[in-house]
Order: structure tokens, then sequence, then C-alpha cells
């Protein structure tokens, strides 16, 4: 059984709360990374602070400065899946947390195969991620694994190498999106400060962008005809 096999088969919550404090996190920031890995498995890959704010007592902005710091310290992934659809995942914590539980535990039963396995995929990652020019997801941190399990990493590997990607990574232009339906506000993409939208009433009390007002009116119109009461919009 591989190390991160056997340091998964222990509760994650419970190697979370042992080895958060040599990760250098406080117990508001691990709270947040819990929560989102128990909404994740269950079935919510995009979390967002109000789903979150459902399982604590912290306010929507408390979060959201909490997950933009995690995000800023490679303690959670947030981006769009091969299927493109959004996700925020707490899978790049729960690695940091099996490395220190097999750094700790079981450190003094690695092999020397064990270590350069471990030294194989540590460079195997740094490899792809410099092909992409950009941090891993999930899912391919997922394929990347899924290449060691079936014997085609050292293949590619050497693939990567004697293309030369390795010294002069390609830098790829990113695309301008001119469409304003497409377009992709995040912790990395920050839209310009003088980025303004027209707003017209929802109601009395709410507002929301005039260019796409008519769809939402439709679409929460058809969710009452369909007995759905208590429609909340919020952005």
């Amino acid at each position: 059984m591989g190390l991160i096999n056997k340091a998964m088969a222990y509760n994650f919550s419970y190697l979370a709360l042992e080895y958060y404090k040599k990760l250098d996190l406080n117990e508001e920031e691990v709270m947040i990374l819990l929560i989102i890995d128990h909404l994740n498995d269950s079935g919510n890959m995009f979390v967002t602070t109000e789903m979150i704010s459902e399982y604590s007592t912290y306010s929507t902005r408390q979060i959201d400065n909490i997950m933009n710091d995690l995000f800023k310290r490679k303690l959670i992934d947030i981006g769009v899946n091969d299927k493109k659809v959004p996700f925020v995942s707490a899978e790049p914590f729960k690695k940091q947390v099996y490395f220190e539980f097999n750094k700790e535990v079981l450190g003094e039963d690695l092999t020397s195969n064990d270590k350069e396995m471990e030294e194989f995929k540590t460079t195997l990652f740094q490899k792809v991620q410099l092909y992409l020019n950009r941090d891993l997801s999930p899912f391919e941190i997922g394929k990347v694994d899924e290449w060691i399990q079936s014997g085609t990493s050292k293949e590619i590997s050497d693939r990567l190498s004697e293309n030369q990607i390795l010294e002069e990574p390609e830098v790829k232009p990113k695309k301008e999106i001119t469409d304003w339906r497409i377009t992709l506000a995040n912790y990395e993409n920050i839209l310009p400060e003088d980025f303004k939208v027209e707003l017209a009433n929802i109601d009395d009390t709410k507002q929301f962008d005039a260019r796409a007002i008519e769809y939402l009116n439709k679409m929460m119109n058809d969710m009452r005809k369909s007995g759905i009461a208590n429609v909340w919009v919020q952005s």
C-alpha cells in the first residue's frame, strides 16, 4: 500500500486536527477547510461562502477573506474542471496533511524505493505544472496519479524532458474575453477598477444586471408557477 493510501486509511478530520498547526493554520482556517471538504464529499463541487456560513458562525465577508488567504497559500483550489464546471476544492490541503502524516508517522519505515517514488512523484507533478504553465486542478492531480499507478509516468516524464519544455516553458497569452455573458470574476481574474454595470430593479429592495434581468424574471416566474416559493436572488 502506498504512503498516501496508508494515510487515507485514517479519518481525515482527525488527521487535519492533528496536523493543522504544522501547516501554520489557525482554528478558523481549519474549520473552513473541513467544511469545504465536507461539502465536496456531499457532492457540492462549487462551494460558496453562503454554503459555508450555514455550517459556521462566521459572516460571508469573514469566510471570503479566509478563502482568499487559503487560495493564495495554495491550500484550496478554485477553478473550472474539464467539463467546464466551476469548483472549489480542499484537495491541496488534504495532500499536505497526508504528507505531514507520512513524514512523522511513517518516516522511519520508508524504504529507499519508497523515498525514490515520492521524489519521482514530486518531480513529475512539477514537470506537468511547468508544461501547463499553471497549478494543477484536482482532476489533473488525479490523472497524474493514474499515470503513476499504470506505469506510464516514466515515459511521460521522459517526453517532457526531451522536448525541453522544462527549461523554456511556453507562455500562452491570455485570451481576451469580450462577451459580458461569460466574463469570469474570481481571485485570479480581477475586474478593472472602472468596471460598471447598469442595474435594473427586481423589486423595491433588489437590483440586477439590466442586460439579464429579463431572463432572471422569467426564471423566477417559472419557479413560482412550479410551486417553488421564497425565491432568493443573491450575487
